[in-house]
């Protein structure tokens, strides 16, 4: 009995790193006699990449329709080119809140969040993509109810313009954290340069994969010390205009 109870508490967050794993957790989920009912309550965040095989990542996201927070780090198979289209139709069955993925996951060419339809409810996103503020926002500034947004800034193609779009347009967006290598000083060098001011953008040398990989138990995830410096910044009233690195 006492198994029976701990199994959704087990479940509840699942991490997987490598296709036989994965295969593994198929295999557990189906000598149920409801693997997918169970699977529906149990498993409230899932995280995928490694090695996984995008197909075997579309039959874990076809029993696990409950999750709320999907981190999906995978790239299609060039044998299977419609799998891209099939993971958004999957996604968008989702309960989802929080997503964080690589855009070759979900889409395979043109991307655009206008044609994801969790895109429209999705609270937390992060994308992994480097070059997404190069260019195009791939209709990042149109997800309005954006409250917790996490992209990556490179110093020498990232275009300040489509940065100030999605201040500008995201009008729920409460942090801006910006992922980037470089050092503080020249990260603040191109803010000032850019003329870009703003209390919400936040700055770090890493992405959310510590909140699901830490070791540590204690470690606070990513959103939650953005927040913290967010609240900071706006309780100096403008004092330190300078982008804050954060701190977990």
């Amino acid at each position: 009995m006492a198994t029976v109870r701990l199994e959704p508490i087990l479940y509840r967050v699942v991490k997987l790193t490598r296709e036989g794993q994965a295969q593994h957790f198929i295999k557990c989920l189906h000598l149920r006699k409801s693997p997918q009912s169970f699977a529906y309550a149990a498993v409230k965040a899932l995280c995928i990449y490694g090695d996984i095989q995008t197909t075997t990542a579309l039959e874990i996201l076809q029993d696990c329709t409950g999750i709320t927070s999907l981190a999906i780090w995978t790239l299609p198979n060039a044998e299977v080119s419609p799998i891209p289209e099939l993971m958004q139709e999957q996604v968008n069955t989702l309960p989802l809140r929080r997503l964080s993925l690589s855009v070759a996951s979900m889409f395979s060419t043109s991307p655009s969040f206008t044609t994801l339809d969790i895109a429209r409810v999705i609270t937390h996103l992060e994308i992994l993509d480097g070059w997404v503020l190069w260019t195009v926002t791939i209709g990042i500034e149109k997800l309005t109810q954006l409250t917790h947004l996490l992209l990556a800034l490179n110093l020498q193609l990232s275009c300040p313009e489509h940065l100030q779009k999605i201040l500008n347009h995201c009008s729920n967006l409460k942090v801006l954290i910006l992922r980037s290598p470089e050092n503080q000083n020249d990260v603040n060098t191109w803010f000032k340069v850019h003329d870009i001011h703003d209390v919400r953008i936040v700055w770090t040398d890493e992405s959310s994969w510590w909140d699901w990989f830490s070791p540590s138990r204690n470690h606070r995830n990513t959103w939650d010390c953005g927040e913290d410096v967010v609240a900071w910044r706006r309780r100096m009233k403008g004092v330190y205009q300078d982008i804050q690195h954060i701190e977990c």
